[in-house]
């Protein structure tokens, strides 16, 4: 019977987070490199196609013919693109980081009003418990008191009527 590998559950780490970050990088410089190398020997063999160069001439003014798109025409197009991917990717992180941290300060602030309400709910639940003990303590107090005075009116009316006078 063949053993199954257990399956990694994604968990979202900073490793897992940056994985993609890392591949668009180097993707990035890959085809930058790749264009570079293009470039430069676009102008050493001077190929008409990279559009860069002796080879690239553009169109005389007087003449109405169109020339070929070669690729510095169709990098330009693509840099556009590109910056505006950039750009948008840019400012979606930077909305999202600041969402984050607004999103913290809030949990810290609610957790701050929490701690804050558990406390006073303590304080009140403490003084409550020393207000029922005082209150049975002054009850206790009273009792024996009442019962310290009604034993010693009953003391003295024993007293009297021991001696035969009548109060």
């Amino acid at each position: 019977m063949a053993q199954e590998e257990p399956r990694r559950e994604y968990k979202d780490t900073p490793q897992d987070r940056s994985l993609p970050l890392i591949w668009a990088v180097v993707i990035g410089v890959v085809l930058l490199a790749t264009l570079s190398v293009l470039i430069v020997l676009g102008y050493i063999y001077q190929w008409e196609w990279v559009g860069v160069g002796e080879a690239y001439r553009p169109r005389p003014t007087d003449q109405n013919i169109r020339r070929e798109k070669t690729l510095w025409d169709w990098m330009q197009l693509l840099i556009v693109l590109v910056a505006v991917a950039i750009g948008t990717f840019v400012l979606n992180q930077t909305a999202k980081r600041r969402d984050d941290k607004a999103q913290a300060a809030q949990r810290r602030r609610e957790e701050v009003a929490q701690k804050a309400q558990k406390e006073r709910e303590e304080a009140l639940a403490d003084r409550r418990a020393q207000d029922a003990a005082l209150q049975s303590y002054l009850d206790q107090l009273s009792a024996l008191l009442i019962n310290a005075e009604l034993s010693e009116r009953l003391h003295d009316l024993n007293d009297n009527k021991a001696t035969g006078c009548a109060c």
